[in-house]
């Protein structure tokens, strides 16, 4: 599910949300934020996981991996 965070005319995030990014799903959650980025013309965009099985995954340029608890403290 990616969500989008505007004020008021302006979009300013994507935000990807997943339980576990590893392997078997890597290439679909960034896939969809990599569009959601082109189509709002963002240049960088956030997925945010419960659960990174594997650290040396490779997503899209632009996007940034945070694991829940991080994101909390943000």
């Amino acid at each position: 599910m990616v969500f989008l965070k505007k004020q008021y005319y302006v979009y300013l995030r994507l935000i990807q949300v997943c339980w576990e990014l590893d392997k078997t799903n890597v290439e679909r959650e960034t896939q969809g934020l990599y569009e959601a980025m082109q189509v709002y013309g963002l240049r960088e965009g956030l997925i945010i996981t419960m659960y990174c099985g594997d650290s040396q995954l490779s997503v899209v340029e632009g996007a940034n991996i945070i694991p829940c608890w991080k994101w909390l403290l943000i």
